[in-house]
C-alpha cells in the first residue's frame, strides 16, 4: 500500500456518531496503516430475521452472552441507515487529485 492512495469504508448496523467506530479502526490497523488511509465509517443496515445459520448463531451469543444491550435491540428491530447522500464525503476524497 505503499505510495498508493488507500480509502477505508465501514459499515455496520452501529451508527458511526454514536459509537467508538473509529476506536474499532485503531484498534485492527497499526499507527503505520492508519497514517497512510483515509477512512470513512458508514452506517449500514443490519437485519437478524435474514442473517442464516452460524452467522445468526454467533450474533446472538454476542449479544446475549457479553450483554450487548445496541445488539439485542438490533435483533429485535432491524436497522437501515444506508443513504446515498452519505456516501458524499467519501465520493468528494475519491474524486480529489491525488
Amino acid at each position: 500500500m505503499k505510495d498508493k492512495r488507500v480509502v477505508l469504508f465501514t459499515t455496520s448496523g452501529a451508527d458511526p456518531a454514536d459509537t467508538p467506530v473509529n476506536e474499532w479502526i485503531e484498534k485492527a490497523l497499526p499507527e503505520s496503516i492508519r497514517s497512510e488511509i483515509q477512512a470513512f465509517p458508514l452506517p449500514g443496515r443490519f437485519d437478524y430475521a435474514r442473517l442464516k445459520g452460524l452467522g445468526k448463531a454467533m450474533i446472538w451469543v454476542a449479544a446475549y452472552v457479553l450483554r450487548n444491550r445496541d445488539v439485542i435491540n438490533q435483533i429485535r428491530n432491524p436497522v437501515d441507515r444506508v443513504a446515498k447522500e452519505r456516501l458524499a464525503p467519501l465520493l468528494e476524497y475519491v474524486r480529489e487529485e491525488a
